[in-house]
């Protein structure tokens, strides 16, 4: 369903920078391009997809059962809010190179409650590109980028780290038998961030040798409390520990002094 599509909206018009809107349609609604609105609630079985920039004067919230996929840049002039069910995530970069992951700006605070999650598990490279392949020798590699792909072979060097150890926004790297990379998270905050949910983006789950490395969260907030969990290790294999390395986590408060009020895991 095409946003900019009038026969698509009950009032016969599309909505603008002072409306705000509910999607409650599982037939995924897709803003394909420039847009801005006053409000968007994602609601039990709505489905919307952000395919270009997306600015959002007010508050985005996504209820149980809602999915949210944002795949640009986008601003939020409010809140950001997902509650116990709601799902947020960006399409899998096909391919080599970075094309999508979650990029926001918030101007008001952060709340995604236990049971809420943001889960681009495998939405990185799948083709090699970053750290995937192998860097010399004759053989395989999972993918590298915060830390280095593992490899057997002798005379085989995985490819080396990249990205930012404080400033982390890439996506993870396919390891050379086909696991995916872990998805990017970039949230940056105004104001506090109340996090009891989760955040993956770790590789993509493999039954074979030499999986992918992990992906980014990078946060940026006000104050961050709660009991959530961040993940960005690299993929999981039920054969074997031929694994990826794992991928990049920075947090960075503008108002705490330390994490003390955060008592979740990363």
């Amino acid at each position: 369903t095409a946003f900019n599509e009038p026969t698509n909206w009950s009032s016969g018009t599309v909505p603008g920078a002072a409306d705000s809107i509910v999607i409650a349609s599982a037939n995924p609604l897709v803003i394909s391009t420039a847009t801005t609105i006053g409000a968007l609630t994602v609601s039990s079985g709505g489905n919307v997809t952000v395919d270009d920039s997306l600015t959002v004067n007010g508050s985005v919230v996504v209820e149980d059962g809602g999915l949210l996929v944002w795949n640009k840049r986008g601003t939020i002039g409010g809140s950001l809010v997902l509650l116990d069910g709601a799902e947020m995530t960006h399409t899998v970069n096909t391919g080599s190179t970075e094309q999508y992951k979650i990029d926001l700006v918030i101007g008001g605070d952060g709340y995604i409650a236990a049971g809420a999650r943001i889960n681009c598990l495998g939405k990185g490279l799948t083709a090699n590109g970053l750290g995937g392949g192998v860097l010399a020798g004759s053989g395989n590699a999972g993918g590298s980028h915060g830390g280095r792909g593992y490899t057997t072979n002798p005379g085989v060097q995985a490819m080396p780290c990249y990205g930012s150890l404080m400033n982390p926004t890439n996506i993870g790297s396919r390891g050379t038998w086909g696991a995916y990379g872990g998805g990017a998270v970039v949230l940056n905050f105004a104001g506090d961030f109340v996090f009891d949910g989760e955040i993956t983006v770790e590789g993509g789950a493999a039954t074979g040798y030499y999986t992918g490395s992990g992906g980014s969260i990078f946060i940026k907030c006000a104050r961050l409390s709660g009991t959530g969990y961040l993940n960005a290790n690299g993929s999981t294999s039920s054969a074997n520990s031929l694994y990826g390395g794992g991928g990049r986590i920075a947090v960075h408060t503008s108002s705490a002094t330390s994490l003390d009020a955060f008592t979740g895991t990363m």
